[in-house]
Parts: C-alpha cells; sequence; structure tokens
C-alpha cells in the first residue's frame, strides 16, 4: 500500500480510496467488476483499518457468489411484492391525467436479471452492503442486501431505498 499525501491510498486489489468527511475512518473507490465500475465504500467503524482493509479484499474476491447470493434474497423477499403490488402503478400525463401502466408478473429468473450491482459498502469486519441501481421495478427505488456477518451471508436483511 502507498500513501500519498493528501492520504489517498492506492491499495493493490481495492484501488484508489480517498478520505470521505475529512477523517481517515471512511474511504470511498471504484471496483471493476467484469467491466463495470461498481462503487465502494470502506467504514472502519472503530476497527483497525488494515484489517478492514483485508476483510474487504475478501469480499472483493468473492463479489460474484455474494451478488449472486443477494440477487437470489431480492428475489424470494421482494418478488411477491413486485408481482402483486408494484407491476402496476398509475403514471401521470402531461396534462394531469393519469393512466394506468400494467407490467406482466415475473417468474425469479426474470425478475433476478433486472437487478444490477451499483455499490458495495463494507463497514467494519462484518457488515457488507450490496446496493443495486433503480430500476423499472419499484419506480426507481434502490435495493439493498446487508449482511451483519460478513462472507457467511446468513444473517442478512432486504431493503427498498428512495
Amino acid at each position: 500500500m502507498r500513501h500519498t499525501r493528501s492520504s489517498i491510498i492506492i491499495h493493490p486489489k481495492l484501488g484508489r480510496l480517498e478520505p470521505t468527511g475529512g477523517s481517515d475512518d471512511s474511504f470511498e473507490g471504484v471496483i471493476d467488476l467484469c467491466g463495470d465500475k461498481i462503487d465502494l465504500i470502506i467504514e472502519l467503524d472503530t476497527a483497525i483499518k488494515d484489517t478492514v482493509f483485508e476483510f474487504a479484499v475478501s469480499v472483493i474476491n468473492s463479489i460474484s457468489s455474494l451478488n449472486h447470493q443477494a440477487k437470489h434474497l431480492i428475489s424470494s423477499n421482494l418478488l411477491d411484492t413486485y408481482n402483486l403490488d408494484w407491476n402496476e402503478y398509475d403514471e401521470v400525463n402531461e396534462d394531469g391525467s393519469t393512466h394506468t401502466v400494467s407490467n406482466p408478473q415475473l417468474s425469479s429468473d426474470q425478475f433476478i436479471i433486472q437487478f444490477e450491482l451499483d455499490g458495495v459498502i463494507i463497514c467494519g469486519i462484518d457488515c457488507i452492503e450490496l446496493w443495486y441501481k433503480p430500476n423499472a421495478l419499484f419506480l426507481g427505488h434502490s435495493i439493498f442486501v446487508t449482511s451483519f456477518d460478513g462472507l457467511n451471508f446468513s444473517e442478512t436483511r432486504v431493503q427498498m431505498f428512495g
């Protein structure tokens, strides 16, 4: 790891990490996942920086598997909600009137492919959040999956934001 005068860190696996909020306990960067640029935020959360960075490397090394698990969690938690409530909605026309938009119900496979990983947040040595781009399924709301037990992904929560 090489440090520059402005506290920017160039990490061999995590890339360029810039401190956020004027302190050295939170960093942001971008990782490349098969050509896609994914935002990365690392928060130390009272843990030792080197230990958190080691954990972050293990998360990035496992990102394909974690992404797969997260998408299946999203499907098991939100597919019925989409098919029952969010596939039909009213849209406002230019004249102020409304019309109903009715999208087809989706299978789990059709639903899962709609989600594109957009960001990874690592907090301490055991919390991971995977954020997914807003999409037409939930009217622009972001979806994120939090693992409270690191790579184990057995203590998780799926949430909508926005």
